[in-house]
């Protein structure tokens, strides 16, 4: 079940819901109406973040956008478990709903992921591309990204693991968020596990240019 709404003054989703509204409406489904550069940078991610699921886990995709990574993970990690997708934009939904009515062990659900008071409870959380945008002035992207991790890693029964833009970079793009990679494996040391992995060693910009990630994946136990 997801949490009930919290108070939702000031949270990123309005804009977010716009931005991505708007990029669904110019590209149609694909990998730039969810703002990945190109299908090679999305799924580079994909397969990161895959590496921490067992193949018949329930696995929860916070900001599924269309659900790609649903047969990412079928058909290349060999995944059989159940799957749940949240994400805040109805088109989104709708479209993956659709896509993927056959899979029986799938399920998408329209969830504003930052007025929720907790996640579902699953056996891995992943989240891929959620915290990529600056947002607006009022909100503080530190603590929506610090609080977005909380969640997951407490719905989690075994592991969860997310990405965000690095600072190692060099060349900041405007309009994106970036994350300095040792500071926030620091902050999650210290406040949810040690049971830690920082990886920052899948997309250097000679092969796919800016921006460029990292991933973090936390364990539990």
């Amino acid at each position: 079940m997801l949490g009930r709404k919290k108070d939702s003054r000031n949270h990123p989703s309005k804009a977010l819901l716009a931005h991505y509204r708007k990029l669904f409406e110019r590209y149609g489904p694909g990998h730039n109406a969810v703002q990945w550069s190109s299908l090679d940078a999305q799924q580079r991610r994909f397969n990161v973040l895959a590496d921490l699921v067992d193949a018949r886990e329930h696995v929860l995709d916070v900001g599924c956008g269309l659900g790609d990574m649903l047969p990412y993970l079928r058909e290349q990690h060999e995944f059989t478990g159940n799957y749940t997708g949240l994400d805040q934009v109805p088109a989104f939904i709708d479209y993956a709903r659709e896509r993927y009515s056959r899979d029986l062990r799938a399920s998408f659900q329209l969830a504003d992921v930052a007025a929720l008071s907790e996640l579902p409870a699953c056996d891995c959380v992943l989240i891929s591309g959620l915290f990529n945008n600056q947002l607006d002035a009022r909100v503080d992207n530190t603590e929506w990204l610090r609080t977005t991790i909380r969640q997951a890693f407490s719905a989690a029964r075994r592991a969860d693991a997310f990405n965000a833009l690095s600072t190692w970079v060099g060349r900041e793009d405007s309009g994106l968020f970036y994350v300095e990679p040792d500071a926030l494996a620091h902050w999650c040391a210290e406040h949810l596990t040690r049971r830690l992995i920082l990886r920052h060693d899948y997309n250097a910009p000679a092969a796919l240019g800016v921006p460029v990630d990292f991933t973090i994946c936390l364990f539990k136990g």
